[in-house]
């Protein structure tokens, strides 16, 4: 079948990778989410920026003593395999790890030769082993070294990615909660008008099919009964006066006990 947008476009696409996570299989454990067979409720799951599966903490990281603490501030996770499949993602997890944190990749006097990647590789030389996930800051793809022999490494990895601020976890992060923010204040705006729409919505939203028929049902029946009562009272060309109104609901409200009255008897089934 062809694209109707775009006549083109090429009938499979080859850079697209669908991993075991469109099978709700994630984490090293290929257990689905939510799990049916868990028995933990902590089981926290984090995504890897490179390959974007999700994993358990428990599962990832040698140390996870504390998780909450792991978690409190807010950074980007490279997972084990990424970690090993892009080699110079090991030096940014070592900065991160690195109380000093001295490298920026906009400082010259970070860089050697030009490149920030460089200046990491000298100063943690040797590298300490990959012993699981590793983490970076959630801005880092705005620290990333921007050299041409670092771009050529990016384009011969498949993670041009990184050389685009608007694709880090951040960014993405801001978004979500901005649109949260939007979506919480369209929502109050709307209660705080209080239209009949808006009020009518909430109400359904609430009942289940049985209930949302019989109100539409007497709804209908009501609105029937009252333009009955207003096309009588301007035949006789009368004024309907508040007790006239009174009367009319009166007579509504009895007819609503009469029809519950025989239901729960079964007669009105």
């Amino acid at each position: 079948m062809a694209c109707k947008l775009t006549p083109n476009k090429d009938v499979i696409n080859e850079r697209n990778q669908y991993n075991n996570n469109f099978l709700n299989a994630y984490c090293t454990c290929q257990r689905p989410y939510p799990d049916p067979e868990a028995k933990r409720d902590d089981l926290i799951q984090v995504q890897c920026t490179f390959c974007e599966d999700w994993f358990h903490l428990q599962h990832e990281l040698e140390d996870t003593t504390d998780v909450e603490a792991l978690v409190e501030t807010p950074k980007s996770l490279i997972c084990r395999a990424c970690r090993q499949k892009h080699a110079f993602t090991n030096y940014y997890v070592a900065e991160e790890s690195d109380l000093v944190g001295e490298f920026d990749a906009a400082l010259s006097e970070c860089q050697i030769d030009g490149c920030g990647l460089k200046f990491l590789q000298k100063k943690f030389d040797p590298l300490p082993a990959i012993d699981g996930g590793g983490w970076t800051p959630l801005d880092w793809y705005s620290s990333v070294c921007r050299c041409d022999t670092c771009k050529q490494l990016y384009a011969e990895e498949k993670v041009e990615f990184l050389l685009d601020p608007e694709e880090s976890v951040a960014v993405h992060e801001e978004k979500g909660r901005a649109r949260v923010a939007l979506e919480r204040q369209e929502t109050r705006a709307r209660m705080e008008e209080g239209t009949e729409e808006s009020a009518l919505q909430e109400l359904l939203t609430g009942m289940d099919r049985f209930q949302q028929i019989e109100f539409a049902s007497g709804v209908s029946d009501m609105k029937a009964g009252l333009n009955a009562f207003l096309a009588d009272f301007a035949n006789r060309g009368e004024t309907i006066r508040p007790e006239h109104i009174s009367e009319f609901f009166e007579q509504e409200r009895k007819k609503l006990e009469e029809k519950n009255l025989r239901r729960n008897a079964g007669g009105d089934l």
